[in-house]
């Protein structure tokens, strides 16, 4: 099992800039292929947190050197992170790869109320 979410420090800022947001009067949000969407969702539908209606599109989809590829790390370490879906997006590369990575953000409940 993988230990999500990894960064706690950067997931209680989200969720104390989540309460924020509501008590500025924002009563829905959408996060856009950040790495804590799913665990947040749960919360808040769990109504463990104080937060605004919540939305999440699941992580980011990219290919290989795109936008969502760390490429300041190895290929295969960026892969194991993105496996252990502790990283903010998936690489792909090609249509299967491509399907197999919007499959795995409807499987974690992107997009669902």
């Amino acid at each position: 099992a993988c230990d999500y979410p990894t960064n706690y420090f950067l997931f209680h800022s989200a969720l104390v800039e989540l309460e924020k947001t509501l008590m500025m009067g924002i009563t829905s949000v959408r996060e856009v292929g950040g790495p804590f969407g799913q665990a947040i969702r749960i919360l808040e539908k769990a109504g463990r947190i104080v937060a605004p209606n919540f939305h999440y599109a699941g992580r980011a989809i990219g290919m290989t050197a795109g936008h969502t590829d760390d490429q300041l790390m190895p290929l295969d370490e960026y892969r194991r992170l993105i496996d252990r879906h502790e990283s903010g997006g998936a690489v792909c590369d090609g249509v299967p790869e491509c399907l197999k990575r919007v499959r795995e953000n409807l499987r974690m409940q992107a997009g669902a109320k």
